[in-house]
């Protein structure tokens, strides 16, 4: 975690994300208007250096949803955090875009006032269906809907969310 500047020199927290390759820094900033994702203040690309994403800090009310499933108060925001995946889904679907990664341990959660928000976080491999490909190597245990180099298609958010959800909310009943 880091910290900028802002309005009348208040510190503001920020998490500065270096990347060296792609990011799906339209998605990212669709998801953040619509208060779906952290807000993205802003990148810095410099020649030869990973470019720095520059995005709000979630407080520690934030948790991953991978960690909230387990836990047992989880259960009656099932339904709710299920529909606001599934919205996340088809505005990402609607804009022409897609996430790629749509795991639980990118979706972070939060319940204020007795009702559950979600935020969607890493970008790597989000950006337009048929232009973004799986990485060269990931775990083939998760249920990605393709294989290594593989065009991540439109469906595959849906897909992938499918073969997570039951699997993951079930073990913490």
């Amino acid at each position: 975690m880091s910290s900028t500047f802002g309005p009348e020199n208040l510190q503001i927290p920020v998490v500065v994300k270096l990347v060296n390759g792609p990011y799906g820094e339209e998605v990212h900033q669709l998801l953040a208007r619509h208060g779906l994702a952290p807000t993205l203040y802003g990148c810095a690309h410099f020649k030869c250096t990973p470019t720095a994403y520059i995005m709000e800090h979630l407080n520690g009310d934030w948790v991953m949803l991978f960690d909230f499933l387990q836990r047992e108060l989880s259960r009656p925001f099932y339904p709710t955090i299920r529909h606001s995946l599934e919205d996340v889904v088809g505005l990402l679907k609607n804009e022409g875009f897609i996430h790629g990664d749509f795991r639980s341990s990118n979706v972070m959660v939060q319940i204020h006032e007795g009702n559950a928000q979600i935020k969607v976080i890493d970008f790597d491999w989000a950006g337009k269906p048929g232009q973004i490909s799986y990485s060269a190597v990931h775990n083939i245990t998760i249920g990605f809907p393709g294989k290594p180099y593989d065009s991540i298609r439109a469906e595959d958010d849906l897909t992938l969310l499918d073969s997570w959800w039951e699997k993951e909310c079930l073990t913490s009943i």
